[in-house]
């Protein structure tokens, strides 16, 4: 005689009519244990943690599939009947925590972005400050009065400031600096 189908309704009713000591309930519970440990140490190979990632989203994609192959063959691996036409049981024993696997991997990529974020703009706001730097030294003062040195690239249309006679200061392709009275 076989124990009689049982289908759990509802969180804690699956927690406590399910049995725990089931040898394919330890063996996902060793799984699951094993996800989260790849989870845990991919954190420095990034694309060991973009296959697991993957890996998990797909088993949950086919968690509904999963289920349907367990209804019709649980008999072959439990005592019993726990795979309902809902996916109820399937959803907390085996995707839910590969759910929740996926959530800390996309909250540490998150994390990740967030902290080259803040080293692009802290790099950005350092050459920033660089140029504005260099371009305050430009300042030349003579005498008593004031002039601003400018660096201009030498490019065909600035032809006209060229023509000053001398070969050394329009030499195609370099950069020339230019000292203009500020008033």
């Amino acid at each position: 005689m076989e124990p009689p189908q049982r289908v759990p309704t509802g969180l804690p009713a699956i927690l406590a009519q399910t049995d725990w000591s089931e040898p394919w309930l330890l063996g996902l519970a060793v799984f699951h244990i094993l996800c989260f440990l790849i989870t845990c140490f991919s954190f420095q190979r990034y694309h060991l943690q973009i296959g697991h990632f993957l890996c998990m989203v797909a088993l949950v994609y086919c968690a509904e599939y999963i289920n349907e192959l367990a209804a019709m063959n649980w008999r072959l691996f439990s005592k019993y009947q726990y795979f309902d036409s809902r996916g109820m049981f399937i959803s907390l024993v085996f995707s839910a925590p590969l759910l929740l696997n996926a959530i800390i991997i996309v909250i540490t990529w998150v994390y990740k972005t967030v902290n080259v974020m803040t080293e692009l703009k802290t790099l950005q706001q350092k050459r920033r400050a660089e140029k504005e730097k260099k371009n305050s030294d430009m300042m030349i003062k003579m005498g008593s009065e004031k002039y601003l040195a400018v660096m201009v690239d030498n490019q065909p249309n600035m032809s006209a400031h060229c023509n000053t006679g001398q070969k050394d200061f329009c030499n195609p392709g370099e950069s020339q600096v230019l000292v203009l009275q500020a008033d």
